[in-house]
C-alpha cells in the first residue's frame, strides 16, 4: 500500500506518514501483548529489562568501537548496506553487552553493581 501510495500521481504522503505510523504502533503493541500473555515469554523478558540500564550506560563506548573497528571495516558504507550497517550494529551492540552485563552479575556481582550504580 505505501508503495502504490508513493508511486501513485495523488498527493498521497500525509497519509503514508499517518499510516506507517499507525501500522507500526499496532504490530508493536500486538507483539507487546503476546509476549505479556505468554508466561515463558514474560519471565525471559523481564529478568533481560534489568540489563536496560547496563545497556543504556555502556553502549556509547562500546558502539563507537563496533562502528570505527568492526562496521566501517567489514560492510562497505554505500547504498542499502548503509540500512543494514545500521540495524547490523544495533543488534551486536545489544547482543554483546547484553553478554557482557548478564556474565558480569553472573560472576562479579560487586563490579556489576559499581558499574551499574547499584541498580
Amino acid at each position: 500500500l505505501t508503495l502504490f501510495l508513493k508511486l501513485h500521481p495523488i498527493n498521497g504522503c500525509g497519509f503514508i506518514i499517518w499510516f506507517n505510523l499507525m501500522f507500526t504502533m499496532a504490530l508493536a503493541l500486538k507483539i507487546a501483548g503476546v509476549a505479556v500473555n505468554n508466561e515463558k515469554i514474560f519471565d525471559k523478558l523481564s529478568y533481560l529489562s534489568g540489563f536496560s540500564f547496563w545497556i543504556f550506560a555502556a553502549h556509547a563506548p562500546f558502539l563507537i568501537a563496533v562502528v570505527t573497528k568492526l562496521g566501517a571495516k567489514i560492510l562497505p558504507m554505500t547504498g542499502g548496506w548503509i540500512l543494514v550497517h545500521f540495524f547490523g550494529v544495533f543488534v551486536i551492540c545489544v547482543g554483546l553487552l547484553l553478554m557482557l552485563g548478564i556474565a558480569l552479575k553472573k560472576w562479579l556481582p560487586k563490579v556489576y553493581t559499581l558499574f551499574n550504580g547499584g541498580r
